[in-house]
């Protein structure tokens, strides 16, 4: 129900005001004028709820706001960029408006200095990540370049290289991302977060995305051109409190060793049986089940056909058993 004063309803009073803000943003002679309009209309948006932002949309302040975005001032474009992000909150219309107004082209051009990066700006690129628009290649170039300025910055803080893995991960779910994702540079980048320590949220985000990027071919072939694969993820498989982060690295390790009896050869070595053999004991049901199908192809030795291979194959994975055991009765002497 509406609050009433002074026989104006808050609705009323709003519609006035939103009316008027409009006005300002359109037909203001001085950018003071716009700035409170902007302001006015970023209140009504957060506080109004999803019709307010569709009616603010209809009367278009999307467009006006994303040309503002030329300013030269941080302080006005952070404001813009606060009111682009309560008007596109919840509502795809108004993210696709954003999209035609040329908001890509304006977020490259108007955020060139990675260590002053607003909150706001990386709330809207988020925002845009989300969007299935984002799937055409000509909205990669542009975002994908930039996310990757920003994850190898040495001046960007954590948590904006988590927004910048976060915005990411939403691109990795479309598969014609892929190819962009690999030829801006980022699978070395995923890669050495990974070596960040295991509570670290930017490692655990990093693997997320290298999980989305593997199942495909040029994925598969760009993480395995890394020296540490498939070692980082063989070590992962050791996070024993990490259920969700085992679960990726498991099928991470099944894709990367499927048609390949290098990658195989390199898990043996890095000590993958009995990382596998202990999470068999204590991981998730789903890691379980993926440690359980990687064990396959080292219990039966389905690693090459080569007589010789096969018998220092065979005795590596009861080297590793051995040792395996020898961990689980030393943890069960110590738990009593």
């Amino acid at each position: 129900m509406a609050v009433e004063k002074n026989g104006v309803t808050a609705v009323e009073s709003d519609g006035a005001i939103s009316r008027k803000s409009v006005k300002k943003l359109h037909f203001g002679v001085s950018w003071e004028e716009k700035e409170d309009a902007v302001m006015e209309i970023t209140r009504i948006a957060a506080e109004g709820g999803h019709l307010w932002r569709k009616a603010l949309a209809d009367l278009g302040v999307i467009p006006c706001l994303v040309s503002m975005l030329d300013s030269d001032d941080q302080r006005r474009r952070r404001l813009i960029f606060r009111a682009l992000v309560e008007l596109t909150n919840g509502t795809y219309s108004n993210k696709i408006l954003m999209m035609e107004a040329g908001v890509l082209v304006k977020l490259k051009t108007t955020n060139k200095d990675e260590s002053k990066t607003p909150d706001e700006f990386l709330h809207l690129l988020l925002s845009i990540s989300s969007l299935d628009i984002t799937t055409n290649l000509s909205s990669g170039e542009i975002l994908l370049p930039f996310l990757s300025d920003l994850l190898t910055s040495t001046t960007t803080t954590t948590d904006v290289k988590l927004i910048s893995l976060i915005a990411l991960c939403n691109l990795s779910t479309k598969l014609r991302y892929i190819k962009p994702i690999v030829s801006n540079g980022l699978i070395p980048v995923l890669l050495n977060l990974l070596l960040c320590d295991k509570l670290s949220a930017l490692s655990k985000r990093a693997l997320s995305v290298l999980g989305n990027i593997v199942v495909t071919e040029t994925g598969r072939r760009a993480i395995t051109a890394s020296p540490i694969v498939p070692e980082c993820f063989v070590k992962i498989m050791r996070w024993e409190d990490q259920f969700s982060c085992q679960e990726i690295a498991a099928f991470i390790l099944i894709f990367l060793g499927q048609k390949s009896l290098d990658q195989r050869t390199k898990m043996a070595a890095s000590g993958v049986v009995p990382a596998l053999m202990e999470v068999t004991l204590l991981g998730s049901e789903l890691a379980k089940r993926r440690a359980l199908k990687l064990l396959e192809w080292f219990r039966d030795n389905r690693v090459g056909r080569d007589k010789r291979r096969e018998h220092d194959f065979k005795d590596m994975v009861k080297l590793s058993l051995h040792k395996n055991m020898e961990i689980i009765q030393s943890r069960g002497k110590y738990r009593t």
